[in-house]
């Protein structure tokens, strides 16, 4: 069996502080579409969402590159 100790007894656990991430998304669509998909994800993700019940999370930078590509239409 493997322990870890993150704490002395009785003190709050070690937390993540200053958590940001950065984006770069490149689809067949306008950036703004592109934009949007990335800020309603960064709202919905099950991880960011369970980091930031302890800690800030934030989405430093987002990139949106319109590939002009067909993708499945």
């Amino acid at each position: 069996m493997y322990r870890s100790k993150f704490a002395p007894t009785g003190e709050a656990p070690v937390r993540a502080l200053n958590v940001a991430f950065s984006v770069v998304v490149e689809a067949d669509a306008s950036e703004k579409e592109i934009l949007d998909l990335i800020h309603r994800t960064d709202r919905v993700a099950e991880i960011p969402n369970s980091l930031r019940l302890g800690t800030e999370v934030k989405l430093a930078t987002a990139q949106a590159i319109r590939s002009g590509k067909s993708v499945g239409r």
